[in-house]
């Protein structure tokens, strides 16, 4: 049997509070035939542009917030607290889209960000990654810290036990690029081995965890920082041969403690994504972000602790989408476990066709769902082509995920 079908679509709840929420579910879920709505319940700073929204065009917030009311009993164990977004109004914007979503659906799930935090890493920088160099990178928090790990823990029961969502669909459970921050500047080329070295962390809490495995850290730090140094004096990386994983995995091998410094990171992750699935009991959803070596996400290692594993598939290229779909499911049990995410919009979707293709590319290996980015962002010219493609979608499976 075919697996049953499962559309989703981000959206910011400011979008579906100025559209109005009934009206706004009753499109989602009536007019395009989505399964659920993936909603922004912990969010990172950004600035949109919102081409349908009736009451704002351009929205900036500097920080990082959280569109529900906290329960602040669940946050004692740790010093960080969510921000709440001053958007809401003292309202409780993920209440009333749970409530509706309960009422006539689609289902909710609570789009979660977790560790790209400005306000939190920035204000307390003990919990914020902290390259070899000791420089600190205040937009992430450090997934090896235990008052971010208790952060983590506490934010997903919150919103398990409070708004009754289908999943919790976790973003940045993981570490991320060095450049990972507003309006970068970089003046050095820059290969693929010294992008990963710039992002490894080695704050007290990483440090710790890789002595407790018997790493050398010091010495590994002063590798990396000769590495990195001699890059910095040429101008650009080292030309060297073969594809990314390639070169990042010769680098590890001939570089004294390296690999299994690499090889806590992955367990330092897949254990916080163990640590958030026992304590819910709504469904797991993970976004796998970059490549295994930056983020230390292993698929194979966490797939078994989640119900679906998503990826970004932001691209015009049906062969691009193809290629990251094949090289997702490798690590997962079957294509059922596998979400791929389309953005719905110029230049990744500009018309119709291109749409249809790359989601083609993905219904070919009999992906479990698709979602598609953002309801806010999307121009009202492409929410049509959205329904071609969630028709397809149930026409090639056994029907609606339960």
């Amino acid at each position: 049997m075919m697996p049953a079908a499962y559309a989703t679509m981000w959206a910011y709840p400011w979008d579906l509070v100025d559209e109005g929420i009934d009206r706004t579910l009753g499109f989602l879920g009536e007019d395009l035939g989505l399964t659920a709505v993936s909603v922004a319940a912990s969010y990172h700073s950004f600035q949109a542009l919102l081409p349908h929204n009736p009451d704002r065009k351009v929205l900036t917030t500097p920080d990082a917030a959280v569109y529900f009311i906290p329960d602040w009993r669940l946050y004692a164990d740790t010093p960080l607290r969510p921000h709440v977004s001053l958007l809401q109004g003292g309202k409780d914007w993920l209440a009333s889209i749970a409530a509706a979503c309960q009422r006539r659906g689609p289902e909710l799930v609570a789009w979660t960000v977790c560790l790209h935090n400005s306000r939190l890493a920035g204000r307390q920088p003990s919990t914020a990654v902290r390259n070899a160099f000791g420089d600190v990178y205040p937009s992430y928090l450090c997934p090896s810290n235990p008052d971010v790990r208790g952060y983590v823990r506490a934010l997903c029961v919150n919103l398990d036990r409070g708004y009754g969502p289908r999943a919790i669909e976790l973003e940045s459970l993981h570490w991320h690029g060095f450049q990972h921050h507003a309006h970068p500047k970089v003046g050095v080329a820059l290969g693929p081995v010294d992008e990963w070295l710039l992002s490894l962390c080695f704050c007290q809490a990483c440090q710790e965890r890789g002595q407790a495995a018997g790493v050398d850290v010091d010495g590994l730090a002063d590798a990396v920082r000769r590495r990195l140094s001699a890059t910095f004096a040429a101008g650009r990386s080292p030309q060297e041969p073969g594809p990314a994983d390639e070169r990042r995995r010769a680098f590890a091998e001939a570089t004294p403690g390296l690999a299994a410094y690499q090889g806590v990171r992955e367990q330092t992750v897949t254990s916080l994504v163990r640590e958030v699935r026992e304590a819910v009991r709504c469904q797991v959803y993970l976004i796998q972000m970059g490549d295994r070596w930056t983020t230390a996400l292993e698929p194979a290692r966490v797939s078994p602790l989640v119900d679906r594993i998503e990826i970004l598939a932001y691209t015009a290229s049906p062969e691009a989408v193809r290629r990251a779909s094949e090289a997702a499911l490798r690590g997962l049990p079957s294509p059922a476990h596998l979400t791929v995410g389309l953005s719905a919009f110029a230049p990744f979707s500009p018309d119709r066709e291109s749409l249809l293709a790359t989601s083609r590319a993905a219904l070919d290996l009999g992906v479990g769902g698709l979602s598609f980015y953002n309801y806010g962002l999307i121009p009202v010219a492409s929410f049509p082509w959205i329904r071609e493609v969630i028709d397809e979608l149930r026409g090639r499976t056994a029907g609606l995920a339960p």
